[in-house]
């Protein structure tokens, strides 16, 4: 990988002081760290499922957390997990930018919604939902957000229908409206 030494220069075998003339590499396995927030670290397990991922969201590598390190970084605030990856086929390059979808804690089936469906209506987390002669915002529950969704815990059930693209649109009708609505404006 890097070559230090330069021809006719003078070298002495066990010159324990000398610098390093060639830094040799095997790229055949690699190390992913993973930078884990010190407030999801106590969820990360040794042996959770990582699935590494382009920055166009394509899977390029599968494995499993092979240990934590037991340290938090005191400037980054987080900690890292470590995926130990066979790369025969060369397809990761040390260094390399990824995104690690980690599996923690067990999975469960969840209702969700994209982020833009859930709108601030009266102050409480809303859906659009269709009512005769057009939309209503019904009351909901929110859990936890990730990947563009919001994780919905009571106030819509599968297979209710909802709006999920222009929820802004009505949220703003709505307010116009009530807006327009005796205040004399």
């Amino acid at each position: 990988m890097r070559r230090a030494a330069t021809l006719g220069e003078t070298v002495t075998a066990g010159d324990s002081s000398a610098k390093v003339l060639f830094t040799i590499v095997d790229d055949s396995v690699v190390w992913a760290d993973i930078a884990v927030y010190k407030q999801d670290i106590s969820r990360v397990r040794v042996g959770a499922p990582v699935a590494l991922k382009s920055d166009a969201g394509d899977v390029i590598a599968q494995s499993t957390v092979a240990f934590i390190l037991p340290v938090i970084d005191e400037v980054s605030r987080t900690a890292t997990a470590r995926v130990i990856l066979d790369n025969a086929d060369r397809s990761l390059t040390p260094g390399q930018f990824v995104i690690a979808d980690l599996s923690v804690g067990n999975a469960a089936e969840v209702l969700r919604v994209p982020q833009s469906a859930v709108q601030l209506v009266e102050n409480r987390p809303s859906v659009f939902v269709p009512v005769d002669g057009g939309f209503a915002p019904r009351a909901v529950m929110v859990g936890t957000t990730a990947g563009g969704y919001v994780e919905i815990r009571s106030g819509l059930e599968e297979g209710d229908l909802f709006v999920s693209d222009g929820a802004f649109t009505l949220k703003a009708q709505l307010e116009k409206d009530a807006f327009g609505d005796g205040h004399g404006h």
